[in-house]
């Protein structure tokens, strides 16, 4: 299978061929994928990270989860509406390295966050 035949998230991926997909979770819609987006502003940040996102024409809701670098989560935001922004306060937030993973209808998407005091 080709690279453009196979559009991978982190730990799932799409294939025009279901059987082909072996026991990965498939997508019938690719345009969903490309669709949804997530961005954390400012980065670096330190009182605020802001988050932007745009869910798939299919989908009302997903959610964030930040993690911490050893993978504990710390905050989850809940999301609704196609297109929104949730703000994360981060002034009681230690310094550091921190993950976001944006999940909506099996498609997750991942980022990094840096906190600085």
């Amino acid at each position: 299978m080709t690279q453009a035949q196979t559009i991978s998230t982190r730990k799932h991926a799409y294939s025009p061929h279901p059987i082909m997909a072996g026991n990965r979770e498939t997508f019938d819609r690719p345009k969903d994928i490309e669709a949804s987006n997530c961005t954390a502003d400012p980065n670096p940040a330190s009182d605020w990270v802001s988050f932007n996102y745009t869910l798939p024409d299919s989908e009302v809701e997903g959610f964030i989860k930040i993690s911490d670098v050893n993978g504990k989560v710390i905050k989850t935001l809940t999301l609704s509406g196609m297109h929104g922004q949730k703000v994360w306060d981060t002034r009681k937030t230690d310094a550091g390295i921190y993950f976001y993973t944006f999940k909506v209808n099996g498609i997750s998407k991942s980022g990094k966050v840096i906190i600085s005091k």
